[in-house]
């Protein structure tokens, strides 16, 4: 977490031309190509596509699906790097966390 001066900061370093070009490309998207169940009850192994600017790569990575009553929740923790989408100014590894909810 970031004080709110600094994540204001961040946010428009982000959005800028030289990092995501956000006003040219709003939106990030990945496209579910295959999904297929792993060994361990709950887990699957999920393959698409993640298109950020104007530049789409191939991605695989493990899902933990638990659900409730209520909804069905799966949790990711997907590795890439800046490189992976043509952004060369800070090399460094970004994890995502994703968290996908949806109702039962």
């Amino acid at each position: 977490d970031l004080p709110e001066g600094k994540k204001s900061d961040m946010e428009k370093h982000l959005k800028s031309v030289e990092f995501f070009d956000a006003d040219k490309f709003a939106t990030a998207a990945f496209s579910i190509k295959k999904v297929s169940a792993n060994e361990n009850e709950g887990e699957f192994s999920v393959s698409g596509s993640l298109a950020v600017r104007d530049m789409t790569r191939d991605l695989s990575f493990d899902v933990r699906m638990e659900h409730d009553a209520h909804e069905v929740r799966g949790t990711a923790e997907i590795h890439l790097t800046h490189e992976d989408f043509g952004l060369t100014l800070f090399p460094a590894e970004i994890i995502l966390n994703v968290i996908l909810v949806a109702p039962k």
